[in-house]
């Protein structure tokens, strides 16, 4: 958003502050936009642990999204109540389909939740009213987007005019080694002529196969805009805040992940993403890319697949890493094996 650039674009440049912090498993609100070190304006974020405890908020001014990452959720709001299971955690479902589900939850509005697992919660300023809503998992399809080495699944879950009147959520999916927020784009300025929104935004990681010893599961860059040029590492559970400029982030190799994403604004608008002119030519790379290799896919034979990981030592996280290349190069393992191998 432009306005948190002028506010923090050069004060993070300079190191002064950091925009990326990893949740420690305190629930509450971990990203405050009331706060000066925190650089947003209007979007606020946290995380909650949920237990059998209920958790009791009101959202005054704010309209609020909760979204469940893992586990089981049970909310009550306005007589009303919502049940929703995700217990195989925030990778079942993809590359086809997403387990993602949330509940909006409007304006001047009080409301209770628990459960087991973690939820985690997108709040910013309401421009209106809208009504509470569930959107249940597989609602909302999960599209892939770009190609090659910049090829992920999207489910965007909820957005203004349909379902909020500020906030859009949704979750992206980045296989091993693949690049995501490409091409490059940015949404920080007003001006819907020239193909873009002005929001701020937030990311939060959950990162598959990641180990003590493995170092960084995926990298987060935030370049083009007020001096920014910046490179972050990211572990589980890592949170960026980012107030504008690009930010694309790419999955390490044993480092597959899904990063659930909102952003807000000053004003109602939808979401439009300007991609920088110099890496533009990108789209139409993507473009010749499909009609070379075309949609039909291989199928390579459950027991031979068996065997090469045998024969290699694979264990499970080892085999699944495999299964998730070999779909991005056009082959599917078939047999009994591969639907537990594609979560």
């Amino acid at each position: 958003m432009r306005a948190t650039l002028d506010k923090y674009g050069t004060r993070i440049a300079s190191g002064e502050i950091r925009p990326c912090v990893r949740w420690g498993g305190r629930s509450g609100i971990i990203l405050d936009a009331a706060s000066e070190e925190v650089p947003l304006l209007v979007l606020s974020f946290g995380i909650w642990r949920l237990t059998a405890e209920p958790v009791a908020l009101a959202t005054a001014e704010n309209e609020h999204v909760l979204l469940l990452v893992n586990g089981t959720l049970r909310l009550r709001v306005n007589g009303q109540t919502f049940e929703v299971g995700r217990s195989d955690g925030p990778f079942r479902g993809y590359p086809d389909a997403s387990g993602a589900a949330c509940v909006y939850i409007p304006r001047a509005t009080g409301y209770r939740f628990e459960g087991e697992g973690e939820a985690v919660l997108f709040t910013a300023p309401a421009a209106g009213d809208m009504p509470v809503r569930l959107v249940s998992a597989g609602e909302r399809r999960a599209i892939s987007r770009g190609a090659a080495f910049w090829r992920r699944d999207v489910v965007t879950l909820v957005e203004p005019f349909e379902t909020s009147t500020n906030l859009v959520v949704g979750e992206t999916h980045s296989p091993p080694g693949l690049w995501s927020g490409m091409p490059p784009h940015r949404h920080d300025e007003a001006g819907p002529e020239g193909g873009q929104s002005d929001h701020e935004e937030v990311y939060c990681f959950r990162i598959r196969g990641q180990g003590a010893d493995s170092g960084p599961g995926a990298v987060q860059l935030l370049y083009g805009a007020e001096g920014l040029n910046e490179a972050y590492p990211l572990d589980d559970w890592s949170v960026m805040a980012l107030p504008g400029g690009c930010h694309p982030v790419v999955a390490g190799p044993t480092g597959e992940i899904v990063y659930i994403w909102g952003l807000a604004g000053t004003r109602p608008q939808a979401l439009r993403l300007w991609d920088v002119p110099a890496s533009a030519f990108l789209k139409d790379v993507e473009a010749a890319f499909l009609r070379l290799t075309g949609a039909s896919r291989r199928r390579i034979n459950c027991a031979a697949f068996e065997e090469a990981a045998a024969a290699n030592g694979l264990d499970e996280q080892g085999r699944h890493v495999l299964t998730q290349i070999l779909r991005e190069y056009g082959l599917d393992v078939d047999g009994s094996g591969q639907e537990e191998r594609r979560l």
